[in-house]
């Protein structure tokens, strides 16, 4: 089973135009997701890679038991159908979704 990736400050630099660029550049097309403070997303899997990096606030990432927690500048690539659910912090959270 292939598992998630979890680079931590893969960006050092928070600067959403100079990640977005560099997503692009590496044949992306990333959207910019603002979720609420406090909210949450069921456990759920999709068909298609996704990657998540991190601009602003906090969020943790639940798969198989164990629990990733995102703050700006880390980059986390999740395989399809690997089931994994999320919580965002009191914040709420800011992060560029790619699905490739």
């Amino acid at each position: 089973m292939t598992k998630i990736i979890f680079e931590k400050a893969a960006y050092p630099e928070i600067d959403v135009e100079v990640i977005k660029a560099d997503l692009v550049q590496q044949g992306y097309e990333p959207f910019l997701i603002e979720e609420k403070p406090d909210g949450s997303l069921a456990a759920h899997q999709h068909q298609e890679s996704h990657i998540l990096v991190q601009i602003g606030g906090e969020m943790e990432i639940i798969s198989d038991s164990k629990t990733i927690k995102m703050h700006p500048g880390d980059k986390l690539t999740i395989p399809p159908e690997v089931e994994h659910g999320a919580k965002f912090g009191y914040s709420g959270s800011k992060y560029l979704w790619v699905e490739f």
